[in-house]
């Protein structure tokens, strides 16, 4: 079984998705008064969603 990753962000490091330190900055962000905050996803859109749906922004593809 493969262990690489289709999509860059969702690749581990340290045991986290690449994506979670930009996700701090989303929340930071958010936190600040920001909104609305919107976020353009690509490709693997779908796995993206999964790893963004707990927060209060919006996902466009």
């Amino acid at each position: 079984m493969s262990t690489r990753h289709k999509n860059f962000s969702l690749r581990p490091v340290g045991g986290e998705p690449l994506l979670r330190p930009n996700i701090v900055e989303i929340v930071r962000a958010i936190a600040s008064g920001c909104q609305p905050v919107v976020l353009v996803l690509g490709a693997q859109a779908k796995q993206l969603r999964s790893e963004l749906s707990d927060l209060p922004v919006t996902l466009i593809r």
